[in-house]
């Protein structure tokens, strides 16, 4: 048990060191507007963005499926709107 805590806190230390990094990188690519990737900018802010067709070829024939984007936050790169066998 000790030793799981000893990795949590060590985790949790570089995640916090982390932080400040990674507002200043979304702050800069939502202010330049992805800058030196505009086109994943782009593709980030349509509200419309398909599902890729990677991830559509691997839904379930026949059924709807629900598809959960974890850690991608609020510019994520998948698909924005629901297809008619898949809700994002």
């Amino acid at each position: 048990m000790i030793r799981h805590s000893r990795y949590r806190q060590r985790g949790e230390a570089a995640w916090r060191a982390g932080i400040q990094h990674e507002l200043q990188f979304w702050d800069e690519y939502v202010r330049n507007q992805g800058g030196k990737w505009n086109e994943e900018y782009k593709r980030r802010m349509d509200p419309n963005l398909p599902l890729q067709p990677r991830p559509a070829a691997l839904l379930p024939a026949g059924k709807r499926a629900r598809i959960l984007d974890v850690g991608a936050g609020p510019l994520r790169i998948s698909a924005k709107c629901t297809t008619a066998n898949a809700s994002i």
